[in-house]
């Protein structure tokens, strides 16, 4: 029994199994995260307070796999218009160039926001992205630009199920 019991501590206290540790972007919830200025796809700076008065969802793609990325950027695309009439706005913050944005809009043929933190700083001032380690998170921010739903580390379709599940459940 007492080896049972040592052995379950080392599974749960190591390896972290049933306890999660909140990563730093789940802990911004009901708070609003810090601001930042990028360039879109088109070289204009943009500002995360440019987006107040309207939801936002703030998306972060690593950038190791195209093909996921594009699965869920078409999940969102398709569903763009009925989020616009939720009065959201989708922003993807990529590292890739401001270069290499024009290209993927034009090859995605995205209709949202695209911002460049090629540098990663955003990524990593929000706990996304480390030198060794990118994930997928989606932050749905209010009207006000205060963090009101965080997902993070599940599949593309996932994190567009949940996005769109988000604002079904609002008053239209």
């Amino acid at each position: 029994m007492k080896k049972l019991l040592l052995f379950l501590y080392f599974v749960i206290g190591y390896m972290n199994i049933g306890c999660k540790t909140k990563t730093y972007p789940e802990t911004m919830l009901d708070e609003k995260p810090l601001g930042f200025e990028l360039k879109d796809a088109d070289f204009d700076m943009r500002k995360l307070s440019d987006f107040e008065g309207k939801w936002s969802i703030l998306l972060f793609l690593p950038d190791d796999d195209e093909r996921e990325q594009y699965r869920h950027v078409r999940y969102l695309t398709q569903a763009y218009e009925w989020l616009k009439s939720r009065d959201a706005e989708i922003i993807w913050v990529s590292s890739y160039t401001t270069h290499q944005l024009q290209r993927i809009r034009s090859r995605f043929n995205v209709p949202f926001v695209i911002l460049s933190d090629h540098e990663r700083n955003v990524s990593r001032q929000y706990d996304i992205s480390s030198p060794t380690h990118e994930t997928y998170a989606t932050l749905i921010l209010d009207k006000k630009g205060i963090v009101r739903r965080v997902i993070v580390e599940k599949t593309p379709a996932e994190h567009a199920f949940e996005t769109l599940l988000f604002f079904a459940r609002m008053k239209a």
